[in-house]
């Protein structure tokens, strides 16, 4: 997984490149600080952001978060 400031968290699976999904960040969140994968659920991830927001999301659906904190 990357995030950068480009408001982007690509996800890629290194034994399929083909793989790759893209979460558009809000623009309103301003930038990505860190990203990380939970720790139990191997779908799940969270981002947070230079605003204070945290999201998460599902890595099988990443149109929207599941949550925003």
């Amino acid at each position: 997984m990357t995030a950068g400031y480009d408001s982007k968290v690509n996800v890629l699976d290194v034994r399929d490149q083909s793989s790759m999904i893209t979460a558009k960040i809000p623009k309103s969140a301003k930038d990505i600080e860190s990203a990380t994968w939970h720790p139990n659920l191997e779908h799940n991830f969270a981002v947070s952001t230079e605003s204070g927001l945290v999201l998460g999301y599902d890595s099988r659906k990443v149109d929207s978060p599941v949550f925003s904190i």
